[in-house]
């Protein structure tokens, strides 16, 4: 008889596979369904409530959706990874999981990528359903949307991966999600203003690089604003491969710190 253990690989599925039996169990997926759906109930119908058309353009029809992406993601990245790796901790479920022949890094591979398939799939179907949208209205989908989708991914990495960090160094779930959304949604955001009030480029902040989702479509360019006598801010919007660039760099160093302390905690 056999007595070999199963690969490593097979592992990690099966941790991906509980992991999102959990998630698609648990109340956190209906909150993100009920979130998505209003916005795009709000976006479609508060303009002919104000008396507006609908843009016939699909371009500037997508966009009002597409700006929602970010903040989207955000919220699900803090609901679907903030406590990945804590929960081992605060719940003590660690003692059961971690004396079994399953690696720590197995363990944080098949978190990692249960957290990514399940904001993935969100927004691919919030995608989906503003395409549908944008058919059904103007007749045609703007052909960069697939562009910002794919923007709207390597968002997920970068967030995922400073989720799962500040999950590994946390002492408790809930302070590790508080984090991870006044961070990335508050925090960042301030930086980037004080750095455009001084005339510096933020491109290296994770919160920066996400408004390329929506700029792939809006193609805004920077620009020079005067604020006071003699005085300027740059009103600065991401380049798209450097944008790109810096989501995958955050998600793979923050991915790498992660397993770090992951490896070295203690129950």
């Amino acid at each position: 008889m056999s007595n070999n253990l199963p690969s490593d690989f097979a592992q990690m599925l099966t941790v991906t596979r509980y992991e999102m039996y959990k998630f698609l169990r648990g109340k956190k997926i209906y909150v993100m369904l009920g979130l998505m759906a209003l916005l795009i109930i709000l976006t479609t119908a508060i303009p002919p409530l104000m008396g507006f058309d609908l843009p016939s353009d699909s371009k500037d029809f997508i966009s009002g959706y597409v700006s929602w992406v970010s903040t989207l993601i955000i919220i699900a990245v803090t609901l679907f990874s903030a406590g990945a790796l804590v929960s081992e901790f605060e719940e003590r479920t660690g003692f059961l999981v971690f004396p079994r022949p399953v690696k720590r890094s197995t363990l944080f591979a098949g978190k990692y990528l249960a957290s990514f398939l399940v904001c993935a799939a969100l927004m691919v179907l919030y995608y989906l359903v503003s395409c549908i949208l944008s058919l059904v209205f103007t007749g045609s989908v703007y052909f960069e949307t697939i562009y910002s989708l794919g923007l709207a991914m390597l968002f997920i990495i970068g967030t995922s991966g400073f989720a799962f960090f500040l999950s590994a160094v946390m002492q408790k779930g809930s302070t590790a999600a508080i984090l991870v959304f006044a961070t990335l949604f508050l925090i960042m955001s301030m930086l980037e203003g004080i750095m455009m009030v001084v005339n510096s480029d933020p491109f290296f902040i994770l919160s920066h690089a996400g408004i390329s989702i929506s700029n792939v479509i809006d193609q805004a360019t920077t620009t020079v604003i005067p604020i006071g006598e003699g005085m300027t801010m740059t009103n600065y919007f991401p380049k798209t491969d450097v944008a790109a660039a810096v989501m995958v760099v955050w998600g793979v160093v923050c991915s790498a710190l992660a397993l770090v302390f992951f490896y070295r905690r203690e129950l």
